[in-house]
């Protein structure tokens, strides 16, 4: 398997290249993928995102394992994003060497987030590129029901197949996880923790849940929010609400969180919680149910189905009245948070292994065709 970046970041605060690079490095399996990191340009919106590098047509071609007049090597090609140079690139590539492909939009094409941003340039890029391209793939890869019906309203000439993304299993050792958990936030261990882990943006509405954890600590008075996420300039205003709601003091913003500290987190809180305007699929959701921790979320988030057919958790309405009845609720009425019994039935279904059968499903047929 080959695997083609570039190395651009989409957060305010950027790693170190050699700190970013490692980071995509350690994310993958071992042995399992030969990686190329492609040097680009942009900083801010809508060019970070395009990520333009003149190298871009020669990386693509060396990764598919050819060069301009031989015949590649891959046998299939998943795309995964939109409105950038290299995803364009590859489609395009893919088109003119015959090689089958499918493309993931990652939720971009959803109605929200086409009217979010800069909207005339993914206006005139899906008119005049992306249409295309889309049309032209084996099929277009929705990780949701939601996202598939977003997909059809487009009226483009689409072969949509749903397939959830995957869960990495985690090691079932809660003892040993939370331990690294509490030698970090010495201060959280004892106390019933509401954790919210995700990218600290407005599109998350993270205010929603610092108003519904106000009126839950009239109930719980012992419970603690921890926002796990990269700081940003939102982070600021969160703070404010936070201090003019009267639980600063319970408030935890502590930053990204990764490998034994995120497992930790999960471990060690008593729900999940996810309060997204949009989400296609919601990737916390999923593996906050595979280390057995229960999860309330709201409509604008596609998972909400699987945390219903896992049992798994509670779907509510967007408001704080409603979030906090339903954390009150996972909080009150399963006393042991880490629930063997659902990260069991949620990882039969969604680990990557799950996903990766019905994965290669789709690829072989749109080899044989």
């Amino acid at each position: 398997m080959s695997i083609i970046t570039s190395d651009r970041q989409s957060g305010e605060q950027w790693f170190t290249s050699s700190d970013y690079l490692k980071c995509i490095k350690n994310s993958l399996p071992g042995g399992l993928a030969n990686l190329s990191i492609i040097p680009s340009y942009g900083r801010y919106r809508p060019w970070v995102r395009y990520a333009y590098s003149p190298q871009c047509t020669s990386f693509i071609y060396k990764a598919l394992g050819c060069h301009l007049r031989s015949s590649p090597t891959i046998d299939f090609v998943h795309v995964h994003g939109l409105f950038s140079q290299i995803t364009q690139k590859a489609t395009d590539i893919c088109d003119r060497l015959k090689i089958p492909y499918a493309v993931r939009p990652t939720g971009a094409l959803d109605a929200l987030p086409l009217r979010r941003g800069f909207t005339l340039f993914k206006r005139i890029f899906l008119r005049y590129l992306l249409k295309n391209s889309l049309e032209k793939a084996s099929f277009v890869h929705a990780t949701s029901e939601s996202e598939a019906r977003s997909l059809k309203k487009l009226n483009f000439d689409l072969r949509i197949k749903s397939v959830p993304l995957g869960v990495t299993v985690p090691n079932w050792d809660p003892k040993y996880y939370q331990s690294v958990f509490h030698r970090r936030f010495a201060g959280l261990k004892g106390k019933r923790i509401v954790l919210c882990l995700s990218r600290i943006h407005p599109i998350k509405r993270l205010g929603l849940a610092l108003e519904a954890f106000k009126i839950l600590r009239l109930n719980l008075e012992d419970c603690q929010l921890v926002i796990a996420g990269t700081p940003t300039k939102h982070q600021q205003s969160l703070e404010k609400l936070a201090n003019a709601l009267g639980v600063s003091d319970h408030v935890h913003f502590t930053g990204f969180l990764s490998k034994d500290l995120k497992t930790g987190a999960f471990f060690s809180s008593s729900v999940f919680l996810q309060t997204s305007e949009h989400e296609n699929f919601g990737l916390g959701v999923m593996e906050s149910m595979a280390h057995g921790l229960r999860v309330v979320c709201t409509k604008g988030v596609a998972a909400g189905k699987h945390v219903v057919s896992s049992q798994g958790g509670l779907f509510v309405s967007d408001t704080p009245e409603a979030v906090a009845h339903g954390l009150c609720d996972v909080i009150n009425y399963h006393s042991s948070p880490c629930d063997l019994n659902l990260a069991r039935r949620v990882s039969n279904s969604f680990s990557w292994d799950a996903i990766a059968k019905q994965l290669d499903v789709y690829y072989s047929h749109s080899t044989q065709r």
